[in-house]
């Protein structure tokens, strides 16, 4: 629920980010969506139309689905009201959010509520337990090698001295800030290196396959 709030604090922005049945979607519908998949590639493809009205999670996909229509609408007719102001030259005070950057950058195809809808599930879908799988392997690895933690604590002590506490210098973005923890970065990636959230990797063999052909 940790990751799944601070993703929607960067896609939707608050109040959003702290709704609680916006929270439990971005947890649930990863879940039901690929059960779904899994329990209708058991049956053969002849008998997969047959077999997935039968599927419990597919109802609940429904259901979430309808949730994020009655979350995400508002949230469209408020940044378009916002933007409508903004050109008629009033200032309007907007949180910065992937959502609104969408909305402002997409086509008119492309600002459809339904595709606005789906397309966010799909980010919620790609962000929140991705996420939550790499936080989980590097805690992991700081477990079995705690030789590194002193080390990694001097680092952000050290820069901290340097720097003040993260977002307390306003000529130093939290970008900044952290591109100085570099044995950090390093930690995380040989981390990610050895513990990939998928042991195959079907996408790479696909292509070479291609490629070879």
């Amino acid at each position: 629920m940790l990751v799944a709030s601070s993703s929607a604090k960067v896609f939707v922005g608050y109040p959003a980010c702290r709704n609680e049945e916006w929270l439990k979607l971005s947890v649930d519908y990863t879940m039901d969506v690929f059960q779904t998949a899994l329990t209708i590639r058991l049956f053969p493809y002849w008998l997969q139309p047959i077999v997935a009205p039968l599927i419990p999670a597919r109802y609940r996909i429904a259901k979430h689905i309808d949730l994020a229509y009655r979350i995400l609408t508002p949230l469209i007719e408020k940044h378009t009201d916002a933007v409508k102001r903004r050109q008629a030259g009033e200032h309007v005070d907007e949180e910065p959010t992937l959502f609104n950057w969408m909305i402002e950058h997409g086509t008119e195809d492309e600002n459809r509520l339904e595709k606005v809808v789906r397309r966010h599930l799909l980010l919620t879908l790609a962000s929140t337990h991705t996420t939550v799988g790499v936080l989980v392997s590097i805690m992991f690895d700081m477990c079995a090698h705690p030789e590194w933690i002193p080390v990694l604590r001097e680092e952000i002590e050290n820069t901290t001295k340097e720097l003040g506490p993260i977002g307390s210098n306003p000529d130093i973005t939290s970008k900044q800030w952290l591109q100085r923890l570099e044995k950090l970065d390093s930690f995380f990636n040989e981390s990610r290196r050895v513990n990939p959230l998928v042991l195959r990797r079907y996408n790479r063999e696909l292509a070479l396959s291609w490629k070879q052909d």
